[in-house]
């Protein structure tokens, strides 16, 4: 963002050169708004944890079809309460017992306050949109072939 204007996503109260008065809007929830439309793959990292990030971001890039993944970050210039220190405390990895195939429970992690989860709260694979156009079909130039999973891993396997 210019200016150090507040996000659709900044907490009310959250005051700024712009917003003297402090945001007054409900913070817009990507993550729930994702699972409510039926995204394939949602999930969440905070760059304040690097290894973990990532881990999420390249599954999101293997996953066939729709992926989100929304990003906490830090802006160092204009926002001096979200700190890097403050994802820290105020972020949990979703653990094993979280299960991503259930979309009722990823709705009720995305709608937490106070502590954020990251991870990946809701997964499924399904039929992609370009494949369902080209069934029983042969796609004519490069740019129509499907996603390839194993060739974009091993495009990952060379960077590790």
């Amino acid at each position: 963002l210019t200016k150090g204007q507040a996000s659709p996503t900044s907490q009310p109260g959250f005051t700024t050169p712009v917003q003297v008065n402090g945001v007054f809007n409900a913070p817009f929830n990507p993550i729930a708004t994702a699972i409510s439309l039926g995204g394939g793959f949602v999930s969440r990292v905070s760059t304040a944890h690097r290894d973990h990030a990532v881990a999420v971001i390249k599954e999101a890039i293997l996953h066939p079809g729709y992926a989100l993944v929304d990003i906490f970050q830090p802006c160092p210039s204009f926002n001096k309460l979200n700190t890097f220190q403050w994802f820290k405390e105020h972020v949990y990895e979703l653990d094993a017992l979280h299960n991503s195939a259930d979309p009722t429970a990823a709705f009720a992690r995305a709608m937490e306050q106070g502590q954020f989860a990251i991870g990946v709260f809701y997964r499924e694979v399904r039929e992609r949109f370009d494949a369902f156009l080209w069934k029983g079909r042969r796609p004519r130039k490069p740019w129509e072939l499907t996603h390839d999973p194993k060739a974009i891993q091993a495009l990952f396997n060379e960077q590790d």
